[in-house]
C-alpha cells in the first residue's frame, strides 16, 4: 500500500483540538452552502448530475485532514471517540450525504485493521488514510453480495456494490475458508499489487442514489493470496465484521440527520422575502401558516428524536459497549427510513421548486434520493429478531436505569477500544429508560401533562412486547423467523427511540438546558412515535407546536443546526 508523497494532513504531530473546535473549522472551511463554493448546493449538484465525485469539495476534506479523522491518536490520527467523529461529518453531510458517507466507507474499511491487524499493518493503513487515500471493505457474504472464498492458495469468487474500490487503495475482504466451510477469514490487500489477469476490479454505473460515490466489482480467478494479507486469526472473519462494522453504521445512520437539518432549514426559509430574492409566491404555490407550522414542528421532533437515538448509540460505543449492539441496530433500521419520511413531509412546503433540482430544494430532493441507499431496514430485522426472546426474560422490566453520561451531547467519554464489542445484546438500556422516566414526576402544564401520558402509554407497549416476545415459540437459528417476530422487531425499534428521546429530555431537564430540558419537543416526539405503534392516548397540546415552530426560526435566523448539538453554520 503506497500513500500519496506531500498530500494533505500526513503530519499530525501535536495534540489535535477538541472536535468541537474542528467541527468548527470545518464547517468555515466548507462555507456558505448557498453560496457559489465548492462545497455549494451549485457544485454538489453538479457532480451529482455527472455521477462522478465533486473534486473541489473533496480536496477541501483533504486540507482539513480529514482521513486523520479516521485513524486512532495512537497511530498518528485524531480519532478517540465515535460522537466526536460523527461531529466533524456532519457539517459535510448536512451539505451532501455522499461527502460525509464517502468518509465512513474507508472508516469501516479500516475498522477491522485497527481491531485485529498486525502493528505494520495498521501503521501502514494509518499513513495511506492520513494521505488522503481511500479504503475498500467487502463485506462477508451475508451481509453483502459476494461469493468470495479461499480455494487452496487462492482466491476466487466475485463481489459486488463494494464503494470506494475504483479508488481504493487498501482492500478489505471477508472470503469463505474452503473446503471446509469453517467462517470466514480476514485479509487486508493492496489492489495495486495483486495480478490484473488474476483479481479483475470494475467499476460500476451510478446508482439512483449517492451518485457520486464510486462502486465497483471485483472478481478473483485463483488469485494468490499475498504473504502478511491475514488480519486476525483464519475463521474469525465474521465476528470481526460485526464488531468493527458496527460503528461505521452506527456513523452513517446518524449522518442522516444532517439532511434532515439542510431539508429543515429549506422548507422553513423558502419563500420568506429575507431569504428568497424571486418573492414568497415564486415557484411555489401560497403556504397555509397554520399547516406550515405543524409540518415544520412535527418534522423538528423527528429530527430530535432521531438524533437522541444517535447520541445514545454513539456514546453507548464507549460507555455500555456490551450493550451497544441493540442502540446500533435500532438507529441504523430507523434513522434513514424515518427521515426519509420526514422528508417527503417537508417536500410538500417547497411545491413546484422541489422540481427544479436548484439550491436547497435541489438537496433536499437529493437526500431524498440519497436515504434509501443508507438504509439497512431488512437486515437490522434479521439481527434483532435472535435478541428479543432473551430482552423479554432477562431485561425489560429488569434494566437498572443507565447513567445520564450516555444522553450528554458533548459530555466526556473514555477512550474508544473494539475489541468488548460484543455481537448481540442480553441487556437493554434505552427500555429501562422508557421504564424508569414513566415512574417520574412530569411538570405539571398542557406539554408536560401531555408528555406523561405518551410516556405512561409506550411503558405499557413495550410491557405488552415483552410479554407477547415470551408467549411466542422462539426463532430458530437457520430458520424463517415467523411474521409475528418482524411484527414486534419494528415495535421494539420505535419504543428503544422513546427511550432515548425521555433519556435525553430528563437529563438535559436536570441539568437546565434551556430548550431541551422544555417537555413540548419531547411530548411531540412522543407523540409522533405513539402515531407510527397505533393510535395516541392523548391529543397533542397546540403550545407544543408553537414552541418547536419558534424555535426552528429563531435556530434559522440565528444560523444554528437543528440537531441535539445547536452549533454555529457557515454564511
Amino acid at each position: 500500500m503506497s500513500t500519496r508523497a506531500g498530500a494533505p494532513g500526513t503530519g499530525v504531530a501535536r495534540r489535535p483540538e477538541p472536535p468541537p473546535v474542528r467541527a468548527a473549522r470545518l464547517e468555515d472551511l466548507l462555507g456558505d452552502p448557498a453560496a457559489h463554493r465548492p462545497a455549494g448546493h451549485r457544485a454538489l449538484l453538479a457532480a451529482d448530475r455527472r455521477g462522478r465525485p465533486p473534486a473541489e469539495a473533496e480536496a477541501l476534506l483533504d486540507d482539513f485532514g480529514m482521513g486523520a479523522e479516521l485513524v486512532p491518536r495512537a497511530l498518528g490520527g485524531h480519532f478517540d471517540s465515535a460522537e466526536g467523529l460523527l461531529r466533524i461529518l456532519r457539517p459535510a453531510a448536512r451539505r451532501d450525504l455522499a461527502l460525509g458517507a464517502g468518509a465512513l466507507d474507508s472508516f469501516a474499511a479500516a475498522s477491522p485493521v485497527w481491531a485485529a491487524g498486525r502493528p505494520d499493518q495498521r501503521a501502514a493503513l494509518a499513513a495511506l488514510l492520513r494521505s488522503g487515500e481511500r479504503a475498500a471493505l467487502a463485506a462477508p457474504a451475508g451481509l453483502a453480495d459476494h461469493t468470495l472464498q479461499v480455494r487452496g492458495p487462492g482466491l476466487h469468487g466475485a463481489a459486488s456494490g463494494i464503494a470506494q474500490l475504483p479508488r481504493a487503495r487498501a482492500l478489505v475482504v471477508f472470503p469463505r475458508r474452503e473446503p471446509e466451510r469453517t467462517g470466514h477469514t480476514a485479509l487486508l490487500l493492496d489492489p495495486a499489487a495483486l495480478p490484473p489477469d488474476r483479481a479483475r476490479l470494475r467499476p460500476r454505473p451510478p446508482g439512483p442514489g449517492l451518485r457520486h460515490i464510486p462502486y465497483g466489482d471485483l472478481e478473483f480467478t485463483d488469485c494468490p493470496v499475498p504473504g502478511g494479507s491475514l488480519l486476525g486469526d483464519p475463521g474469525d472473519g465474521m465476528p470481526l465484521a460485526l464488531r468493527s462494522l458496527r460503528t461505521a453504521r452506527t456513523l452513517t445512520a446518524a449522518l442522516c440527520v444532517g439532511a434532515a437539518d439542510t431539508a429543515l432549514r429549506t422548507a422553513a426559509l423558502t419563500g420568506r422575502p429575507d431569504h428568497d430574492s424571486r418573492g414568497p409566491q415564486a415557484g411555489s404555490e401560497r403556504r397555509d401558516p397554520r399547516r406550515t407550522a405543524a409540518v415544520l414542528s412535527a418534522a423538528f421532533a423527528d429530527l430530535l428524536l432521531c438524533d437522541s437515538l444517535a447520541l445514545a448509540a454513539t456514546r453507548a460505543l464507549h460507555l455500555r459497549p456490551a450493550e451497544s449492539a441493540l442502540c446500533s441496530t435500532a438507529a441504523a433500521s430507523l434513522l434513514p427510513r424515518l427521515l426519509r419520511g420526514t422528508l417527503q413531509d417537508l417536500s410538500t412546503l417547497l411545491g413546484a421548486r422541489i422540481l427544479g433540482e436548484e439550491g436547497g430544494a435541489g438537496i433536499l430532493a437529493k437526500h431524498l434520493r440519497d436515504l434509501p441507499a443508507l438504509g439497512a431496514a431488512a437486515r437490522c430485522r434479521a439481527a434483532l429478531i435472535p435478541q428479543l426472546p432473551l430482552l423479554a426474560r432477562e431485561s425489560w422490566s429488569r434494566e437498572p436505569e443507565p447513567s445520564g453520561e450516555l444522553f450528554h451531547p458533548g459530555g466526556p467519554l473514555p477512550p474508544f477500544a473494539h475489541a468488548p464489542l460484543t455481537t448481540a445484546a442480553r441487556r437493554d438500556v434505552l427500555g429501562a429508560a422508557l421504564l424508569a422516566t414513566a415512574e417520574q414526576p412530569f411538570p405539571d402544564d398542557p406539554a408536560g401533562r401531555a408528555l406523561a401520558t405518551l410516556t405512561r402509554q409506550l411503558r405499557a407497549d413495550l410491557l405488552d412486547l415483552r410479554d407477547t416476545a415470551r408467549a411466542l415459540p422462539a426463532p430458530r437459528p437457520g430458520h424463517a423467523a415467523a411474521p409475528a417476530w418482524f411484527s414486534l422487531a419494528d415495535r421494539c425499534v420505535l419504543l428503544l427511540a422513546a427511550g432515548a428521546v425521555l433519556g435525553v429530555w430528563r437529563h438535559r431537564r436536570a441539568a437546565g438546558d434551556p430548550f431541551l430540558a422544555d417537555p413540548a419537543w419531547a411530548a411531540t416526539a412522543l407523540h409522533r412515535l405513539a402515531v407510527r405503534l397505533g393510535a395516541p392516548a392523548v391529543d397533542l397540546p397546540a403550545s407544543c407546536t408553537a414552541r418547536l415552530h419558534a424555535e426552528v426560526l429563531a435556530r434559522c435566523a440565528r444560523r444554528e443546526s437543528l440537531d441535539l448539538y445547536r452549533t454555529a453554520l457557515a454564511g
